[in-house]
């Protein structure tokens, strides 16, 4: 369990490990992290950014995907940890949760997402770390492909009618939100690729308003 998450299920670590009883090729279990009610307009924003992309990963393979991992609440199988090495120079290693769902979908094992297995958490509430924080994860996938090539590609893609359908079914109800989130999107694409090769740093910046859980 990574980051500050507020756990509520009585059952939560039960549902977490029921796919390894069902199989033993399981690797990889991840939980469902969702965001606590917002508390200022940064926040909101930044469940609106959630809303449109819980609606596209769930479309994907039910959701059994790349695009349900969240290093916030992960699950491993033994075998599965014996076996991972990572690359000498921590820059490899990009965003950690993602190098270990490579790893294991590369030498076979499976990944279980599981959506009722639910645990809160604060969405960054400042603009600063909102920013901070998206281009943290922004980055990874180009980072990765040094290690894993053609894979990281295939486990990002994703039919771009489902998002922008969600996209719009989200500026109905917050179109402030949305088109705030547009223009983070140019933002932070210009400035991924400088991250990954310049700025990235093989400790993450501590996110200070997301500790604000109560």
């Amino acid at each position: 369990m990574n980051d500050d998450i507020v756990i509520n299920e009585n059952r939560l670590v039960s549902k977490l490990i029921k796919p390894f009883l069902a199989d033993e090729n399981v690797g990889m279990v991840c939980g469902n992290p969702t965001p606590l009610a917002p508390i200022n307009f940064v926040d909101d924003v930044g469940i609106s950014v959630f809303r449109i992309w819980d609606r596209v990963r769930m479309k994907i393979r039910d959701g059994q995907s790349v695009n349900t991992l969240d290093g916030k609440i992960m699950v491993f199988n033994k075998s599965l940890l014996s076996q991972i090495k990572f690359p000498k120079n921590m820059r490899d290693w990009g965003n950690v949760d993602l190098y270990l769902y490579l790893f294991a979908i590369k030498y076979k094992f499976k990944y279980e997402f599981i959506k009722d297995a639910v645990v809160g958490f604060r969405n960054p509430t400042t603009w600063k770390d909102y920013f901070r924080w998206h281009l943290r994860n922004f980055s990874q996938p180009s980072m990765l492909q040094i290690e894993f090539g053609d894979l990281v590609a295939k486990e990002y893609e994703k039919p771009k009618f489902i998002y922008i359908k969600s996209l719009i079914k989200e500026f109905f109800s917050h179109p402030i939100n949305v088109l705030v989130i547009l223009t983070e999107a140019v933002y932070l694409r210009l400035l991924k690729n400088r991250y990954a090769t310049k700025e990235f740093k093989s400790t993450w910046d501590v996110i200070e308003s997301t500790k604000t859980i109560e």
